[in-house]
């Protein structure tokens, strides 16, 4: 309910300006706090000083007078504009455990990878006599008795080896074996004790062969954390990738 300044000030609605500002002068008298310091006293004073500044305005009065409400925005403070700001993307940590277990096959794949590739070496079946068809003295060195870097060509396949003392030549029989998968080829002549093995695989297929193998060892590995266990996929499988290809190269 809106307030009766005229009530507060003891005037009738129809009293002048100056029976207004002589009735304000008068409270004023009775209730500021210079001469009457009560609290109540204090909050009367605040209503007569309101009703005042209403009522002693002439435009003021009118719109009182006519029920509308006056707002004064300048008793309001004008609001900081407001500022945006753009937080900075902050990155996603990956979640290594959703891909344990795809880890953990690639490894495994690796595993069986790198070990067949060793056995493959190792193991090989038994070709029997195969006589030379073509050989070739691509290189010599007279150090340790002669050795003969050679090309060798037979029923049973071509390579490369090093022989010492003697070169391998056109008619000679040799005792061969070639391996299941990758047909890695050994041989040995009838003046050697022992197979050796040809010189047409580098060693560094020897290297990343290993390095496939022990990716595959540490990602199958039950106490392997999920994080070590994706590095070791990525690994095993860059590696498994380049031996294929030198595989098929060779």
């Amino acid at each position: 309910m809106a307030k009766d300044y005229y009530q507060i000030l003891g005037v009738t609605e129809d009293a002048d300006q100056q029976e207004i500002k002589k009735a304000f002068r008068q409270k004023a008298l009775e209730l500021h706090p210079d001469v009457n310091p009560s609290s109540e006293a204090n909050a009367v004073f605040q209503e007569v000083k309101e009703a005042y500044e209403v009522l002693g305005d002439a435009e003021a009065r009118v719109h009182y007078d006519s029920g509308t409400v006056i707002i004064n925005f300048e008793d309001f403070e004008t609001p900081a504009p407001r500022q945006y700001y753009q937080a900075e993307p902050q990155p996603v940590p990956t979640n290594f455990t959703l891909y344990a277990k795809q880890s953990a096959r690639l490894c495994a794949l690796a595993l069986v990878f790198g070990l067949t590739f060793f056995f493959d070496f190792l193991v090989q079946r038994d070709l029997g006599s195969v006589e030379v068809e073509y050989a070739e003295v691509s290189d010599y060195s007279g150090r340790d008795g002669g050795r003969y870097f050679m090309n060798i060509v037979t029923t049973a396949g071509n390579f490369k080896t090093v022989a010492y003392g003697n070169s391998i030549y056109v008619g000679e029989v040799l005792e061969m074996k070639k391996s299941y998968i990758y047909g890695f080829l050994k041989y040995k002549r009838a003046s050697e004790p022992k197979f050796q093995f040809t010189r047409d695989t580098p060693m560094i297929l020897f290297f990343i062969a290993g390095l496939v193998l022990l990716a595959g060892i540490f990602g199958v590995a039950p106490t392997t954390k999920p994080e070590r266990k994706f590095n070791a996929a990525i690994v095993g499988c860059f590696f498994s990738f380049i031996l294929i290809v030198f595989l098929l190269i060779i």
